[in-house]
């Protein structure tokens, strides 16, 4: 069983002040940033949900967990980020690649539409 079938106890344990909701992994990844490299939008949507998520940290690559929604073509979790006011746009990856740049890259028109909407 996976965090993605335990919403509410992915909840439960968010909302604990104990609970580093940053706490990375052995890759640098954050709780946000495996979810939505997973496509669990539901869980993003919790973790975002709480104030102490920092939406904008980097793996050791420096991809943010819109760069990995961006490279799962996920548009609707590019929209969850992008509408989340706590979202970085615009940061730049190892690769000197932005989340916009990425979808180019990786042939994924849609989101790069998507993004340039919420940029301009």
């Amino acid at each position: 069983m996976t965090f993605s079938n335990c919403p509410e106890a992915v909840s439960m344990l968010i909302h604990n002040t104990a609970v580093d909701v940053n706490k990375r992994d052995m890759d640098g990844s954050t709780p946000l940033a495996v979810a939505a490299e997973m496509n669990y939008n539901h869980i993003v949507r919790i973790l975002l949900s709480n104030g102490r998520t920092d939406a904008n940290l980097g793996d050791v690559f420096a991809n943010t967990p819109l760069h990995k929604a961006v490279r799962r073509g996920n548009a609707s979790l590019v929209r969850m980020l992008m509408e989340n006011n706590g979202v970085d746009r615009t940061p730049i990856n190892r690769g000197g690649m932005s989340p916009l740049m990425l979808a180019r890259s990786c042939g994924r028109q849609a989101v790069a539409d998507l993004i340039e909407e919420y940029m301009f």
